[in-house]
């Protein structure tokens, strides 16, 4: 059995969590730079209908290495940078597949969506907890599904003095030591 199908052609379960990790980091730089589908296929170099990068972003349709290239340089994204978040959500338990929510943030943030997010913040402050709380991606796509909208979405919500992706340890250091608004 290969990485994608198995003897019947399926897409195997494996292939499946790479085909929407993938498809969640490519809708996240999109909507990172406030992009539409419509403006990111414009962007491109090659043909491309803004129906598959839909299905690229929803994981339900197999993205090609040459796509990936030209869809991630739209985006002005690295492709490697992209790879490597796919394979750390995907296979590895390190620190880069943890994200950093700023909970005074979340509690600040006015937008519609968040309301969940931020009555659960502002329980989670007034009881005393901490700053900052690491999450998963799983529990971070949970949390978009308590506000009925989908993790890219809620990371753009937040923005960067909400949420941010760790790449090390250490960079979450400043807010479990001591840091200071």
């Amino acid at each position: 059995m290969n990485l994608v199908s198995n003897k019947d052609g399926d897409v195997t379960h494996e292939a499946q969590r790479v085909m929407t990790a993938l498809g969640d980091e490519l809708r996240l730089h999109r909507k990172r730079l406030g992009l539409t589908r419509k403006q990111v296929v414009s962007r491109s170099s090659q043909e491309l209908s803004w129906q598959s990068l839909g299905g690229y972003e929803l994981g339900i349709r197999r993205c090609s290495v040459e796509r990936l290239f030209d869809i991630c340089l739209a985006l002005d994204v690295k492709p490697q940078d992209v790879i490597s978040r796919v394979y750390q959500r995907v296979y590895a338990d390190t620190p880069r597949g943890w994200y950093l929510l700023d909970v005074a943030e979340a509690v600040r943030n006015g937008h519609p969506q968040l309301g969940p997010l931020r009555r659960w913040a502002h329980s989670r402050m007034q009881a005393g907890g901490e700053r900052a709380v690491r999450l998963t991606f799983p529990a971070l796509a949970e949390l978009a599904g308590l506000c009925g909208i989908d993790t890219a979405d809620l990371i753009a919500l937040l923005g960067s003095e909400g949420i941010r992706q760790l790449d090390t340890p250490a960079d979450d250091a400043e807010l479990y030591d001591g840091g200071d608004d």
